[in-house]
Protein backbone atom coordinates (compact mmCIF):
# COMPACT_ATOMS: atom_id res chain seq x y z
CA UNK A 1 0.00 0.00 0.00
CA UNK A 2 1.42 3.34 -1.10
CA UNK A 3 1.31 6.15 1.94
CA UNK A 4 1.30 10.30 0.95
CA UNK A 5 1.51 12.81 3.11
CA UNK A 6 0.67 16.35 1.23
CA UNK A 7 1.91 19.69 3.22
CA UNK A 8 1.29 22.65 2.82
CA UNK A 9 2.65 25.48 4.61
CA UNK A 10 0.90 29.46 5.92
CA UNK A 11 3.58 30.90 3.13
CA UNK A 12 1.67 29.06 0.59
CA UNK A 13 -1.40 31.65 1.26
CA UNK A 14 -4.29 31.94 3.70
CA UNK A 15 -6.63 28.98 4.14
CA UNK A 16 -8.66 28.92 1.92
CA UNK A 17 -5.71 28.89 -0.82
CA UNK A 18 -3.94 25.84 0.86
CA UNK A 19 -6.95 23.98 1.02
CA UNK A 20 -7.40 24.61 -2.74
CA UNK A 21 -3.29 23.38 -3.04
CA UNK A 22 -4.43 19.93 -1.12
CA UNK A 23 -7.80 19.47 -2.77
CA UNK A 24 -5.83 19.59 -6.55
CA UNK A 25 -2.68 17.58 -5.19
CA UNK A 26 -5.55 14.71 -3.51
CA UNK A 27 -6.93 14.26 -7.01
CA UNK A 28 -3.26 14.15 -8.61
CA UNK A 29 -2.28 11.62 -6.07
CA UNK A 30 -5.81 9.62 -6.51
CA UNK A 31 -6.02 9.62 -9.98
CA UNK A 32 -1.64 8.29 -10.19
CA UNK A 33 -1.97 6.12 -7.44
CA UNK A 34 -3.06 2.91 -9.60
CA UNK A 35 -0.08 3.13 -11.97
CA UNK A 36 2.09 3.21 -8.27
CA UNK A 37 4.51 0.63 -6.88
CA UNK A 38 3.22 -0.62 -3.69
CA UNK A 39 5.04 0.45 -0.67
CA UNK A 40 5.97 3.68 -1.25
CA UNK A 41 5.93 6.97 1.41
CA UNK A 42 6.06 10.20 -0.65
CA UNK A 43 5.72 13.12 0.92
CA UNK A 44 4.31 16.59 -1.30
CA UNK A 45 5.57 19.69 0.03
CA UNK A 46 3.81 22.14 -1.87
CA UNK A 47 5.38 25.78 -2.41
CA UNK A 48 3.96 29.05 -3.50
CA UNK A 49 4.14 28.84 -7.27
CA UNK A 50 1.73 26.12 -7.32
CA UNK A 51 -0.93 29.14 -6.79
CA UNK A 52 -0.51 29.78 -10.46
CA UNK A 53 0.22 26.46 -12.01
CA UNK A 54 -2.25 24.67 -14.06
CA UNK A 55 -3.00 21.18 -13.15
CA UNK A 56 -1.13 19.93 -17.04
CA UNK A 57 1.98 22.24 -15.19
CA UNK A 58 1.46 20.02 -11.52
CA UNK A 59 1.29 16.74 -13.19
CA UNK A 60 4.07 17.38 -15.74
CA UNK A 61 6.10 18.37 -12.52
CA UNK A 62 4.84 15.13 -10.69
CA UNK A 63 5.93 12.85 -13.34
CA UNK A 64 9.22 14.84 -13.90
CA UNK A 65 10.20 14.05 -10.10
CA UNK A 66 8.89 10.95 -10.22
CA UNK A 67 11.41 10.02 -13.11
CA UNK A 68 13.91 11.66 -11.03
CA UNK A 69 13.28 9.33 -7.96
CA UNK A 70 13.27 5.87 -10.41
CA UNK A 71 9.42 5.96 -9.47
CA UNK A 72 8.54 6.20 -12.81
CA UNK A 73 10.11 5.06 -16.11
CA UNK A 74 11.33 7.44 -18.43
CA UNK A 75 9.51 7.83 -21.35
CA UNK A 76 10.98 7.51 -24.49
Amino acid sequence: MTRTGIIVSRKVGNAVMRNRTKRRLRELVRHELPGLPSGLWITLLARRPILKASTAEIHEEWLRLGRKAGIFKPVA
